[in-house]
């Protein structure tokens, strides 16, 4: 995600073309939550509350009903997550077999919802590489459920990229999406925020040296939340990958804005002026909308990009309706 000019070009003649047409431009967000209520339940035992009704929009099981305030204040199309890599199970009560049955749960209620509504919904399942059906429950999704992509949050299962077991089962998985031309969407395990570039060139190491056509959406702009330097560092070394690597020509490489810009100060925090700097370096294409809902909305969080980050108005209207599915 390689064109750079070229893209460039075309993306500000369509968006200036469709102004002068009249046409409503299409705001994509690739970053919004949902919870089952059992799974909530499971997470209030271990003690995360939720608390305020923007953790009141999922709807029950038996019915779709709230659906309405999963679109209230959010974008035009909406990527549904689901989240069943943050179940955790008592072992010593319940088995693998349960745990699979929760998970399947839980992206079966993620379906229900994307199905609803196939005009404003895609559906990426939420999957653990480390659970031993991984690839099972991502065929199922993917073949089965329809749905649209998958999420690994590296971080919430404290996934090892140097553990040979996780790095079998991750490549396993990205070569049927390949195969499928399916996106997924990885949330970074950067525990170290002084280290991302040497995470990058871990990852891009051990599952993008291949020939294998690949769509990868990067969340947080590949950090975890917050603008580090080491966020800044993983861009870096993605450019350099786009750039030098001919293995970059068969993937499609994406970071979303979710998460990135915070109106709060934190340790460690860096001017918002480094970021749009690096999307200027790269080039927009690379960039995608997305708003991490529950924890603000779409429209809030637009707000908030335009204040803080002070891209060209025509540049960040360009990010927001990019659809990386037309293209699939």
């Amino acid at each position: 995600m390689t064109n750079i000019k070229i893209i460039l070009i075309c993306g500000i003649i369509s968006i200036s073309e469709n102004l002068c047409l009249g046409q409503v431009l299409i705001t994509i967000d690739y970053h919004v939550h949902i919870f089952s209520d059992d799974l909530l339940y499971n997470l209030a035992n271990r003690g995360f509350i939720f608390q305020g009704e923007t953790f009141e929009v999922n709807c029950v099981e038996e019915s779709c009903s709230k659906v309405d305030k999963i679109k209230a204040n959010n974008s035009d199309k909406l990527v549904l997550i689901s989240a069943p890599y943050a179940i955790q199970i008592d072992s010593e009560n319940d088995d693998s077999l349960k745990l699979y049955d929760f998970v399947k749960r839980e992206n079966n209620f993620l379906n229900k919802i994307v199905n609803s509504d196939r005009n404003s919904f895609y559906g990426f399942c939420g999957i653990n590489p480390s659970w031993e059906f991984a690839l099972d429950e991502t065929v199922r999704c993917i073949n089965d459920l329809n749905l649209d992509g998958i999420k690994f949050h590296f971080q919430s299962n404290q996934i090892d990229l140097n553990d040979a077991k996780t790095q079998e089962s991750i490549s396993e998985i990205l070569l049927f999406l390949s195969e499928k031309n399916i996106p997924v969407l990885i949330h970074l395990n950067i525990t170290d925020l002084t280290n991302g570039s040497g995470m990058a060139k871990q990852f891009i190491k051990n599952f993008l040296c291949n020939h294998n056509k690949q769509t990868i959406i990067f969340a947080h702009c590949s950090g975890a939340g917050g603008l580090y330097k080491a966020t800044l560092d993983v861009l870096e070394e993605f450019d350099i990958f786009f750039k030098t690597s001919e293995f970059s020509v068969n993937k499609d490489i994406y970071f979303e804005l979710s998460g990135t810009i915070l109106d709060q100060k934190y340790p460690g925090k860096i001017s918002s002026s480094e970021l749009k700097k690096i999307i200027s370096k790269m080039g927009h294409k690379h960039f995608l909308f997305g708003s991490d809902f529950p924890l603000r909305t779409g429209k809030k969080y637009i707000e908030l990009l335009k204040e803080e980050l002070d891209l060209d108005a025509e540049m960040l209207e360009t990010i927001k309706t990019r659809n990386i599915f037309e293209k699939n």
